[in-house]
Formats: structure tokens, C-alpha cells, sequence
């Protein structure tokens, strides 16, 4: 069984949600800590087209959100999983 777990490439979008509100998204101080964490929980479950979270972004989300407090902090050059990109672009469009 473990090893199966091990192998999985993916997490339902669902249930990434639900753990990182737990583990991060009740807590004020990861919220002070982690301003862009509520956007990020937002862009993910508006975005019907994520079915899934991949191992690069459950991996790297805590290292992004220690690294970036606000969008003029992103550095596009860096090596983020596409998602990351895709989020800071949702982050920097005009607002209709």
C-alpha cells in the first residue's frame, strides 16, 4: 500500500484543497506568514480546469509562498510548476 502512495504522480484538486486549509489555511499565523496562501486557495478551486495537483506543485507551494509575500516578488525566471505561473498571471490581470 505504501508503495503505492509513494508512486502516485498526482492528488485530487479536492483534497489538496482540503489539506492545505488544514494545515495551513486555519492558522493566522501561516496566514500572516503566507499572504498569497488565500489567493492561491482561491485560484484553485475557481479554476474548474485543475483536476489535480502534481507532485512539483504540492512539493514546491511552501517554498513559493515563503518566497513570495506579493506579486512584485515573483520572478518569472525562476523555475516554478506551470500552475504557480498560471496563478501569478491570474494575480497580475486587469480587473474588469
Amino acid at each position: 500500500m505504501q508503495e503505492k502512495m509513494r508512486k502516485k504522480k498526482t492528488i485530487p484538486r479536492d483534497l489538496a484543497l482540503q489539506l492545505w486549509r488544514i494545515v495551513l489555511g486555519n492558522n493566522k499565523v501561516y496566514n500572516s506568514k503566507f499572504p498569497l496562501l488565500d489567493p492561491w486557495l482561491k485560484f484553485v478551486e475557481s479554476n474548474n480546469e485543475i483536476q489535480a495537483i502534481s507532485r512539483d506543485v504540492w512539493e514546491q507551494l511552501i517554498d513559493f509562498l515563503t518566497e513570495t509575500k506579493q506579486a512584485e516578488d515573483y520572478d518569472d525566471n525562476s523555475a516554478w510548476p506551470v500552475l504557480i505561473d498560471e496563478f501569478m498571471e491570474h494575480l497580475n490581470e486587469p480587473k474588469n
